[in-house]
């Protein structure tokens, strides 16, 4: 039924092991900034800016957006590029484990052209892929520096479908985004399947992109293939 599979990065194989309070709180004493946010106050400043539809290939473009709406929640004018750069360093990209099931990735590479499609940039991603182990598990990599746009744009994934020659109706797209994920694979006519974060056990709303399978973990995708 497929020949290929293409896997987003971030929070589909990998997460982060530093919270993000502890991520927050290393920036704001590196930048010298006084605290003008919680861990929840960032990720709502983050889903708003997320659902404002606009991406970028800068490399922190991105955090500093979301550091400027945080501000302004807060009603303060923070160096965002500064506060952008010093969370990128916080992060630690290395610092990263693999997500249940990831191991199936290298289970699947003897028999499917396997690729990895995330916005984040060689120089951070290359790092989080081979800390646990998955850099050399694919046949294509397409980070978000490779391309002139990002996810949701289509064309990460028609460059990934490209280096592996793979046709999109005979190729499976897995990630944890509707709109980063579902949506340009639906557009392209992939299969889709969505693994929702732990915490968004919701089925989607009418609005938004309709996954052709929903999964709780990898661990499921050797019966869905």
């Amino acid at each position: 039924m497929y020949d290929a599979v293409l896997f987003d990065v971030d929070l589909t194989l990998l997460a982060h092991d530093r919270t993000t309070e502890e991520v927050l709180a290393r920036t704001f004493e590196a930048a010298s900034v006084d605290g003008f946010c919680s861990a929840d106050e960032f990720e709502t400043a983050a889903e708003r800016v997320a659902r404002s539809g606009t991406e970028s290939t800068d490399e922190f473009a991105y955090l500093a957006r979301i550091f400027r709406v945080a501000g302004d929640d807060a009603g303060v004018d923070p160096d965002a590029t500064a506060l952008a750069r010093a969370y990128d360093d916080a992060l630690d990209h290395a610092a990263v484990s693999p997500l249940p099931g990831a191991e199936v990735v290298h289970e699947l590479s003897d028999e499917y052209a396997l690729g990895a499609v995330t916005n984040g940039r060689e120089r951070t991603h290359a790092v989080k892929l081979s800390a646990v182990g998955l850099v050399d598990a694919f046949d294509a990599v397409v980070y978000g520096s490779d391309v002139d746009h990002v996810k949701p744009h289509p064309e990460p994934l028609e460059r990934a479908l490209s280096a592996l020659d793979a046709a999109p109706e005979r190729t499976l797209k897995v990630g944890d985004s509707l709109r980063k994920d579902v949506r340009p694979a639906n557009d392209l006519g992939l299969t889709s399947a969505w693994i929702p974060h732990e915490a968004d056990s919701r089925p989607p709303n009418a609005g938004d992109p309709q996954p052709d399978h929903r999964l709780g973990s990898l661990a499921e995708l050797p019966d869905l293939l």
